[in-house]
């Protein structure tokens, strides 16, 4: 062989032989080299940052405590199953003082979120907090439940009409559809149905006129709002007499008793907080000013206004969360939700709060269920069963929740009174006397109003006793 053809032949050989090395090699990485398993959580990690001391600690003490319930409820039973474990997990949960205040609560949860890797948030009480951290949690992908918040978010209620009978997805300024510009959303129904469901109870038993006294925060703001909306479209002649803004934190209510007095008002209409609501029943009664329908939002449901004014909350109509605790629909996996009063009497030994506590509860069962049918601890996975929630509603001691045409669930408003005070257990004087789903505006909802009211409404309210 020429010399030169021998060195073509070796070129060739190694060559040949270096690439077939080189394919060995890579197929050997690709195909050979075993794939390191994925690391299994050992615990499903629930973010929550709130006011644990401040000016929100009452409420926070209280949704903490319902936490507790469900958390020990689910973990008694092994935790929840993850399919892609193919085991449950335990439920543990990642806790921060935000002590109410905005800034503070989005630096916590951008810790729970980047440091912490907890796998969905439980969101600060407040309606503020929430809104507060709406534009910021677009950012990550995880899924934010807000807890003790509302959701009204149209200034106007003729547009969250128009959305509901035009079936049209709530929108950001960009034309985007809820569930693509965030990954905040809301337990309670939007504050149309509230309204809705208090306007339908005041018509149910003939008042003809209201005094309303409003707190100076979003939550008086939007309800006032919403309420006076839907008076002027289908109250039917209600008048308002007087329309009171106060400060949050007033604890004296005399003036505005007074001028009520003056006024004779068939209901007074307080869209306040528990200790303005408390406050405000104190003067009521130093002042014997007795109208026929009180409804007081949040100040009558806390046990410390149990022990403060005993049969005196018989009557005294409030802010009801869905259906909780008597109707058919209010259940959980471990019964009824007069089950789940009667476990949190006993474990404390008070009265449940029958309207922000059985929420927080509900909160618990949304973000449980949402992990359980994911069956991953995948943060987007978790959030995108979501969006499958309307043909398979999760249901909680405030009925079954979907959400479908905004971040808000299409859930019926409803509105509680306290009745039979002292003739039976703990909490069992909760009855849930109006429910409102769009009716007055014809939205074409789809539900049984007989599952949702467990008592006719108590008109009028006894007299104080003195």
């Amino acid at each position: 062989m020429a010399q030169s053809s021998r060195r073509k032949y070796l070129k060739y050989v190694l060559g040949g032989a270096a690439a077939v090395a080189a394919g060995a090699a890579i197929g050997h990485y690709l195909w050979f080299r075993p794939t390191p398993p994925k690391e299994e959580e050992k615990v499903i990690k629930i973010g929550y940052s709130s006011g644990l001391t401040g000016f929100m600690a009452s409420f926070v003490d209280m949704e903490r405590r319902m936490q507790e319930l469900w958390t020990e409820l689910v973990n008694a039973d092994g935790g929840i199953y993850i399919k892609e474990y193919g085991r449950k997990l335990p439920v543990t949960w990642v806790l921060y003082n935000d002590m109410g205040d905005p800034e503070r609560y989005i630096r916590n949860v951008k810790r729970m979120v980047e440091v912490d890797k907890v796998h969905v948030i439980f969101g600060s009480c407040g309606t503020f907090q929430s809104f507060a951290i709406d534009p910021v949690i677009k950012g990550w992908d995880i899924l934010l439940c807000a807890g003790g918040a509302g959701a009204a978010l149209i200034e106007n209620p003729a547009e969250f009409e128009r959305i509901y009978l035009q079936k049209d997805p709530y929108r950001d300024k960009e034309g985007r559809p809820w569930y693509e510009k965030g990954r905040q959303i809301w337990q309670e129904p939007h504050r149309y149905f509230h309204m809705e469901a208090l306007l339908k109870v005041l018509k149910q038993v003939g008042v003809s006129d209201v005094v309303i006294w409003e707190v100076g925060t979003l939550y008086g703001i939007e309800s006032r709002r919403n309420f006076l909306y839907l008076l002027e479209k289908y109250g039917e002649g209600i008048k308002v007499l007087s329309r009171r803004e106060y400060p949050l934190g007033t604890m004296d209510f005399t003036s505005l008793v007074l001028e009520a007095e003056k006024l004779k008002p068939d209901a007074v209409l307080q869209f306040g907080y528990a200790d303005d609501g408390m406050a405000a029943i104190k003067d009521m009664i130093e002042k014997d000013f007795n109208p026929k329908l009180y409804y007081q939002a949040f100040g009558c449901t806390w046990d410390a206004a149990l022990k403060r004014f005993g049969e005196n909350l018989e009557g005294i109509m409030y802010h009801a969360c869905g259906s909780f605790p008597k109707p058919a629909v209010s259940r959980s996996d471990w019964g009824p939700g007069l089950r789940i009063n009667d476990l949190y009497t006993e474990r404390w030994n008070e009265r449940m709060e029958s309207a922000n506590g059985c929420l927080t509860f509900a909160v618990c069962q949304v973000i449980g269920e949402l992990i359980r049918r994911a069956g991953s601890l995948d943060r987007m996975a978790i959030f995108k069963e979501v969006l499958k929630t309307k043909d398979n509603p999760i249901q909680t001691v405030c009925g079954p929740m979907y959400w479908d045409l905004g971040v808000w669930p299409t859930t019926p408003g409803s509105v509680g009174q306290i009745q039979g005070v002292g003739k039976g257990p703990l909490g069992h004087d909760s009855e849930i006397v109006s429910a409102a789903f769009g009716d007055h505006a014809k939205f074409g909802l789809k539900w049984n109003e007989s599952e949702w009211v467990s008592a006719k409404p108590l008109y009028p309210k006894p007299k104080w006793k003195r």
